[in-house]
């Protein structure tokens, strides 16, 4: 429901995360119960369900258990797990998808296609670039499956069909009230090169916190440089595993570490593919931050571990001994660095909370004058979530802030806030975050209007009569 009593689909964001959310809090009675429910059961199913694939498909208890417990004690994952997002779903949905998919291959048993296709099916539905598992999926019956060319084919045209389905009536069923993708449209404008440049740099310093022990020494190395390494790097990687594979393949060799390395590779490169179109095209671009490349964490992990235990089995028996406590060594730092990570991390989320949440903003008096405002008053806010989430009541969205006292320009919210005594609630901490000179443009916003609240956490103002 829209400020204005207009029911619409908010197609900006899929609805999955939504509407599950909203039924198991029918039962719980409260949306922050709800989601730490969702969030315990989600993180718990991610666990097991990575930490049972590799056990499956490798039949190697090491190299699962490994697995298991750098996702376990990673702090991207805490991060993702501690709030309302929908990205503890997501992680589910992914690698459920993916482990089933890849047993169905090596089994060669269509029954585990069955929990394949419906995971892929629900993923875009809970974030949009679940249409990456839309076409990972299918592509790995087409290169790994045993058929004949024409029944692998067949196959993975009726997979892919199949998991397009839900989202592609998702969004033929919301059309009416959005224009392309997902309340996008793709949009071609001038200084393509610089986003790309722009894209890239943004990612590597997100992926750089992932990094143990990530010391200053790296900053001597330009950005443009790391970008280039990165790059160069994923691709010698994918070429390179894919000749063994293909090698080892034609000797009938080909061993599940090297597929699954391979297939990890794959995803990595399709995800980077389809969010930097995203940030180049789209006219509402996603903002790049840690929770939007999280997805790819346990990926990095599996990476690492499946690597690790490929390299062992090419080690010669007599070196084997030396080159598993050499590895365990290896593996031990990072979890070192990990677990101490996650845990400081916890406690901090303990004490002070984190995002809507924080301890200094459910503390705060501001929380009180939102309640207070009039439901007869239109209510604008430069953080929507903020409001909404405090008080079941959706904004306009002033985004972005304007650099002028708003009220004097003529665009609909100008003469909204003008004319129907609409109450201006600006959340501070989203200012500085999001504006350098957020100073300035707080000042020129808000010159000459009225202040009816206003501390160290927010201010709610009113156009002067």
């Amino acid at each position: 429901t829209r400020a204005d009593s207009v029911i619409t689909p908010l197609t900006l964001f899929p609805p999955g995360y939504s509407f599950l959310l909203s039924r198991v809090s029918l039962l719980t009675g409260d949306y922050l119960l709800t989601a730490r429910i969702i969030n315990a059961v989600c993180f718990s199913l991610v666990i097991c369900t990575i930490t049972w694939g590799m056990l499956v498909l490798t039949k190697n208890a090491l190299p699962a258990l490994v697995s298991g417990v750098l996702v376990l004690a990673s702090p991207v994952m805490l991060e993702d797990f501690t709030g309302m997002m929908s990205e503890a779903l997501f992680f589910f949905l992914f690698y459920g998808s993916f482990f089933f998919t890849l047993i169905a291959i090596r089994r060669q048993k269509d029954g585990w296609l069955i929990p394949a296709v419906l995971l892929t099916m629900l993923a875009p539905l809970v974030r949009y670039i679940g249409v990456v598992q839309c076409v990972f999926n299918p592509l790995l019956l087409l290169l790994f499956s045993r058929s004949a060319w024409k029944e692998r084919m067949r196959k993975a045209l009726l997979f892919a069909s199949l998991s397009i389905l839900p989202i592609a009536s998702w969004l033929i069923a919301s059309g009416g009230s959005s224009h392309g993708f997902g309340g996008r449209s793709i949009r071609l404008s001038a200084g393509l090169g610089e986003k790309l440049l722009a894209f890239f740099k943004e990612s590597s310093a997100i992926l750089q916190g992932w990094i143990p022990y990530f010391g200053y020494r790296v900053n001597l190395i330009p950005d443009g440089t790391k970008v280039g390494i990165i790059l160069c790097a994923l691709g010698a990687l994918l070429l390179l595993d894919l000749y063994f594979y293909w090698k080892k393949r034609k000797a009938e060799q080909a061993g599940i570490l090297l597929q699954l390395v391979f297939s990890l590779l794959l995803y990595s490169i399709l995800y980077f593919i389809v969010l930097a179109f995203s940030c180049l095209f789209a006219s509402v671009p996603p903002d790049l931050n840690g929770r939007m490349f999280s997805p790819l964490w346990p990926t990095f992990v599996l990476l690492g571990v499946c690597g690790l235990a490929y390299l062992l089995e090419q080690v010669p028996v007599r070196w084997k001994k030396t080159a598993t406590v050499l590895m365990v060594l290896v593996i031990l730092l990072p979890l070192r660095f990990y677990a101490l990570r996650g845990w400081a991390d916890a406690r901090e989320l303990h004490e002070n909370g984190y995002g809507y949440t924080a301890r200094a903003i459910r503390n705060s008096a501001f929380l009180q004058a939102l309640e207070e405002l009039s439901e007869d008053i239109p209510l604008i806010s430069n953080d929507a979530g903020l409001v909404l989430f405090y008080t079941n009541r959706m904004p306009y969205e002033l985004k972005p802030v304007p650099n002028y006292r708003l009220g004097d320009g003529n665009t609909s919210i100008d003469v909204l806030f003008s004319t129907q005594n609409a109450a201006l609630i600006l959340d501070y901490a989203s200012m500085r975050n999001t504006y350098e000179d957020w100073s300035a443009r707080l000042d020129a916003l808000t010159a000459g209007l009225g202040i009816s609240f206003q501390d160290d956490i927010g201010g709610v103002y009113s156009f002067p009569k």
